[in-house]
């Protein structure tokens, strides 16, 4: 199931809007700065870009080949860039009309045209580049310190995996060089932290796959939780496949694991299809000396676990995924746990970047990751 309803066609609309509406700005630029000598062409070329995301999103969404998800990109990328280009590039005009009014009209033109062209360049190129970039994984390797964690497991290691968005961006050769490298490192357990797959249920079976075979990798398996894409896959189709695969997703209860409690809370969109993250019903069953680690795909339920658990591994930021913008907006949304290590209240929490994407297929100076964490203990 894609992701539908009011809330999702509002904000579809709302994208669109914004985007005609930068498009709009910068071809009167193009028109005032340059000689056009085809406008048609022009007008064509500007309208098939705006059109473009949308239209690529609805034929995916109505079951046709995924490479229309390539067209989507393209309209996503084109949005983004002049997003960013063409406030920037009204406001250098502003700056040449008012600083150089003594100028003759052609050097003043001049330098508009030069300076304007150069914002637009240095807004498509890093976006440009990331696609190629972004499967560059980084490998975080992070010691965790755990008071509780006994001294026959120092150095439990556990690999956390998140937000892999398979789909038309992201297949198998990105996912078994994934697994060569999480197999290289022995760990004791993997923890996939939600967004498995990124839009279309076709890609289950392809992903539990994936999943299971981590497992395989490590001591003592693989454990899971639901991230918000897994809602608009469709919670039922989700459930299903992890069944068929006999994997174990951790929904609102917990495990023990070689001594370790681990407990798994639902995602925060579950609220709107009748579901609900539950702290208190994940963490029952576990014992008080035992280190407690959560995982949650959202890394606001640090807010409620903190003082409460140990460690809290999360996701769903994608550390920002495109600089500077990116991680400025996701500090914003997420009260500040955009990525990296945050303490509060004697407990830990870790916020992985994630691996695949989301939205545009590109990353700008946030590099996609794979997380080993090595338990230390005392």
């Amino acid at each position: 199931m894609m992701r539908t309803g009011i809330s999702g066609l509002l904000l579809g609309l709302l994208s669109f809007g914004v985007v005609l509406g930068v498009t709009l700005l910068f071809r009167r630029w193009v028109v005032r700065r340059f000689t056009v000598r085809r406008p048609r062409l022009l007008n064509v070329t500007l309208a098939v870009l705006a059109l473009s995301a949308p239209i690529g999103r609805s034929l995916v969404g109505l079951g046709y080949n995924d490479r229309f998800a390539y067209l989507e990109a393209v309209g996503l990328l084109w949005g983004l860039a002049l997003l960013l280009a063409v406030p920037i590039i009204y406001a250098f005009e502003l700056i040449v009309a008012r600083t150089a009014r003594e100028m003759i009209p052609e050097r003043r033109d001049a330098i508009a045209r030069v300076g304007g062209s150069a914002v637009v360049l240095a807004s498509v190129v890093p976006l440009a580049r990331g696609v190629f970039t972004r499967w560059d994984y980084d490998v975080v390797e992070l010691p965790i310190r755990l008071a509780k964690l006994p001294r026959a497991l120092d150095g439990f290691t556990i690999v956390q995996i998140s937000d892999i968005h398979i789909g038309a961006y992201l297949g198998e050769p990105q996912l078994r060089s994934a697994e060569d490298v999480i197999a290289s490192f022995r760990p004791d357990l993997v923890v996939m932290t939600g967004d498995l797959v990124h839009l279309r249920p076709a890609y289950l079976p392809q992903g539990c796959d994936w999943v299971r075979r981590l497992g395989a990798r490590a001591r003592h398996g693989v454990l899971s939780i639901l991230g918000n894409h897994e809602y608009y896959v469709g919670r039922t189709e989700v459930l299903e496949a992890f069944r068929r695969a006999e994997l174990e997703l951790l929904i609102n209860r917990s495990k023990i694991v070689a001594g370790i409690g681990f407990a798994g809370v639902d995602d925060a969109y579950a609220v709107r299809r009748g579901f609900h993250p539950d702290l208190g019903a994940a963490l029952v069953g576990l014992p008080e000396d035992a280190p407690r680690i959560l995982l949650a795909h959202h890394p606001t339920d640090f807010d409620e676990a903190a003082g409460k658990i140990d460690l809290q591994l999360s996701g769903h930021t994608h550390g920002g995924q495109i600089a500077p913008f990116g991680p400025v907006i996701a500090n914003a949304i997420y009260r500040g746990k955009c990525a990296g290590i945050y303490r509060a209240n004697g407990s830990t929490l870790y916020v992985n970047r994630g691996f695949g994407t989301s939205g545009p297929p590109s990353r700008v100076a946030v590099r996609p990751e794979i997380t080993k964490i090595v338990l230390v203990a005392g």
